[in-house]
């Protein structure tokens, strides 16, 4: 059986010349810890107890303070046996210095301000770092070059890094608590890292990922840092049912790849989540609340954003721009400035949404290929659906609430309402200002308004003609005038107000239904679903009709 080695210091002198004045250390079999009254004047050294130890040793620490540097090169069980406080004796070096396999820290405190490491673990496996207090340093806990190591219930405070793994694979850091760090918890060049359930408050970056691959981050709480959560360029990591707290940025991946950020609780802050050059990730079934925007994705493909519950977002509940390939899905959006925004974004598709009591329910902006289907949009205060300047937009069963006579869909004509034109469609007298549309009101007092901006230079070309809205009888197109106006000497607007169902085409001048495809033949791109929504009739008062400025 391995000894026991207890702190115990004798102050025998020896009776030889060659020794007297000498300490030695004795181990004391299987007793239990000794009791010391005043370690100061026993002159403890815990490195001396070190190394006289062998590798399996268990080492009890007196309570008191101690001036040391320690190098622990013994695959030992180091226990603080009461309060032990360590400071470095070189504040240069490290305070504590792990060098061998298999070595147990359990309870101490170190203070090491304007030191270099509280704690340094260098090329080994199976380390426990567990229940100690780390105070100042440039690293509180620096792992470096080892693998399957526990990092467990430890305290950081003060530090440049607080626990800082290098080049390390399969550790796991749990139930810790780092305050007041620059970075909180980093990860550089690791892999297979797991985080959970840390508290990391008031830092600069509360985890900072930094070119590691499959760490797994969960059930954390990160508050009120600047950056609560930070990945760049790194692969399939997992971001799972963390705390996101009045963090000035809530999550923020940065050329991450293959990854999902999923049930994690946002709010507050400048911006809940933010995916910036990055493909394939995934955001699901995520709650943000509160934050200016709550999902930001810029310039990255083949996302999925899907089952989010979007609130009180002062900007954006999900705003996308120049992001590609990309899904948007079954998200619920409520109480925001613009429910769903689509800029300058291609080939994406829009299913399934729900936008209501926003200020804008659903806009598109110089965007082109996107399909929106089965998306609600209904009981938003300025318009539920507006797209301008866009392209080859395939629209399906978008369902707006019909218990009002000013609910809103606004475009402009360059082809935004289209599945195959993106370009005016050509004819004798004049051109079409939009592509063919359908709307299908499913109860007799629905009503939709369609609001159209247009430029007056491109109409001059015919003869600057009113705009003018053709609905299809079945036997002739019928032309409904609207409400027009020039709002500057450029740009001017139409508004046309509807109350039956039919096919809809925006053109120029008076037209002859030979100066238009057949009915029959065209594909209907837009239809707009108006369900009664019998139960929101109270909540729907003075709904204002004016379209998004450009």
């Amino acid at each position: 059986m391995k000894k026991l080695v207890y702190a115990v210091f004798l102050m025998l002198a020896l009776l030889t010349p060659r020794n007297a004045g000498n300490r030695f250390l004795a181990s004391v079999g299987e007793a239990g810890p000794h009791s010391f009254k005043n370690t100061a004047e026993k002159s403890f050294s815990i490195q001396m107890t070190v190394n006289s130890a062998e590798d399996g040793d268990t080492i009890y620490v007196p309570p008191g303070k101690y001036t040391e540097n320690l190098k622990i090169n013994k695959s030992v069980k180091l226990i603080a046996n009461g309060t032990v406080e360590i400071r470095p004796v070189n504040p240069k070096d490290n305070t504590v210095e792990i060098l061998k396999d298999n070595v147990t820290l359990i309870g101490f405190t170190l203070v090491n301000q304007g030191g270099i490491c509280g704690i340094r673990v260098a090329g080994v496996t199976g380390y426990r770092i567990t229940g100690n207090k780390i105070l100042g340093g440039d690293y509180g806990l620096l792992i470096e070059d080892s693998s399957k190591g526990f990092v467990y219930g430890n305290e950081v405070e003060g530090c440049l890094f607080g626990i800082y793994f290098r080049e390390s694979s399969g550790n796991t850091v749990s139930q810790n608590t780092v305050e007041s760090c620059k970075y909180g918890i980093s990860l550089s060049l690791c892999l297979n890292i797991t985080v959970v359930g840390n508290m990391v408050a008031n830092c600069t970056y509360g985890l900072y990922n930094h070119m590691s691959d499959r760490s797994n981050v969960s059930k954390n709480v990160f508050r009120g840092n600047m950056m609560g959560l930070v990945a760049a360029r790194s692969v399939e990591n997992q971001i799972l049912l963390n705390e996101i707290l009045n963090n000035f940025y809530g999550v923020h991946l940065d050329d991450v790849r293959i990854s999902i950020v999923a049930k994690n609780n946002v709010s507050g802050g400048l911006i809940g989540v933010k995916v910036q050059n990055s493909y394939n990730i995934s955001l699901l079934n995520n709650a943000v609340r509160f934050s200016t925007n709550n999902i930001a994705i810029d310039s990255s493909l083949n996302m999925t954003v899907s089952g989010n519950m979007l609130e009180h977002a002062k900007g954006h509940g999900i705003i996308a721009y120049e992001t590609a390939n990309s899904i948007l899905s079954w998200n619920s959006i409520s109480h925001c400035r613009v429910g769903i925004s689509i800029e300058n974004c291609r080939l994406n598709r829009v299913e399934g949404n729900l936008a209501v009591q926003n200020s804008y329910g659903l806009y598109l902006f110089r965007s082109s290929g996107i399909q929106l289907t089965n998306n609600r949009c209904f009981n938003n205060t300025n318009t539920d659906f507006y797209s301008e300047g866009s392209e080859n937009i395939f629209v399906k069963d978008l369902e707006l609430n019909g218990n009002t006579n000013d609910t809103e869909v606004s475009f402009t004509y360059r082809g935004d309402v289209s599945i195959k034109r993106s370009e005016p469609i050509e004819f004798r007298a004049g051109r079409l200002l939009s592509g063919f549309f359908n709307i299908t009101l499913l109860s007799a007092n629905c009503q939709v308004r369609i609001n159209v901006t247009y430029n007056l230079r491109d109409i001059q070309e015919t003869r600057r003609e009113e705009p003018v809205l053709y609905r299809w009888t079945g036997l002739e197109w019928k032309p409904l005038r609207g409400s027009v106006r020039e709002e500057s000497s450029v740009k001017g607007s139409a508004s046309f107000l509807l109350s039956e169902t039919g096919i809809y085409v925006l053109g120029v001048g008076e037209k002859t239904l030979e100066q238009f495809p057949s009915a029959v033949t065209v594909t209907v791109v837009l239809t707009l679903i108006l369900g009664s929504y019998l139960t929101l009739k109270k909540l729907l008062k003075s709904r204002k009709t004016s379209v998004l400025k450009s």
